[in-house]
């Protein structure tokens, strides 16, 4: 059994419903995003001309995220799969990341590394900014007469229109599984995200104020190690001098912190 999360963008149906034909599925979960504009409203048309393609026996639900909103999305990915998981440990849970945002494209790969997800991707055939590029970049050496760039248009028009047009057969992405911090890297993330500004002042400030536990011999050595890690691993960053010296998050550590619940 099979679950496709699937991010709607502005590409044409049928790359959405090749990845329930290479990959057989027994559920969709469409994607969308939480704001109501023009571009949002196009791919709400489009979700429902690829939910005629899927069948009937597949059962289908709909989920949000901001999708430019890294944290967010990330977020919104890992609920997703833990949920699956939960219902079936042995159910896999496919991330098809040929539309949406780019935004979305990083953090499906980062959740779907973290939480043993996997991707695939339905390349297109063609795409819209391919015809444009002549339009838009119009050489009078190249087209030169109103006829020419009216057939041109009228060519373009002839079919209906979406970012990318027609499908080559789906492919799975590799994704190189990631270790997420251990609990106590966890709780020491949490701690400096609730802290005021997301930072504190220094080691010893973090362990007294924030971790309320002693500063001394073993413990300052200990902690010393694990922020050190924390930051070769992009999730602090420390800074022992001049007026903004101290230990802060970083973004990376601010999204981990903010899913620790579901990592721990």
């Amino acid at each position: 059994m099979s679950v496709h999360i699937v991010p709607i963008g502005l590409d044409s149906p049928e790359r959405f419903i090749e990845g329930f034909t290479k990959f057989p599925t027994s559920k969709v979960i469409f994607l969308m995003g939480t704001k109501q504009t023009n571009i949002e409203l196009e791919a709400i048309k489009i979700k429902e001309e690829v939910k005629k393609g899927i069948g009937k026996h597949v059962k289908v639900e709909e989920h949000k995220a901001d999708l430019f909103n890294f944290s967010n999305c990330i977020k919104e990915l890992a609920k997703l799969i833990i949920n699956e998981k939960n219902k079936d440990d042995e159910k896999i849970v496919y991330i098809n990341i040929s539309s949406s945002t780019k935004v979305m494209t990083q953090a499906a790969y980062m959740a779907a590394s973290l939480f043993s997800a996997r991707i695939y991707y339905v390349p297109a055939e063609r795409y819209l900014s391919m015809e444009l590029i002549p339009l838009l970049n119009n050489d009078d050496n190249e087209i030169n007469d109103d006829e020419t760039i009216k057939k041109m248009i009228k060519s373009i028009r002839s079919e209906k229109k979406y970012l990318s047009m027609g499908v080559k057969e789906a492919f799975e992405i590799p994704v190189l599984r990631t270790e997420p911090p251990n609990i106590i890297e966890l709780n020491i993330l949490k701690v400096i995200n609730d802290a005021k500004g997301s930072k504190y002042s220094s080691l010893k400030s973090l362990v007294i104020d924030g971790l309320k536990t002693d500063y001394l011999g073993s413990n300052k050595n200990k902690y010393s190690k694990i922020v050190k890690k924390l930051e070769e691993h992009g999730f602090v960053s420390t800074n022992r001098n001049g007026i903004n010296k101290g230990i802060k998050l970083t973004e990376s550590g601010k999204v981990i912190a903010e899913i620790s619940h579901i990592l721990e």
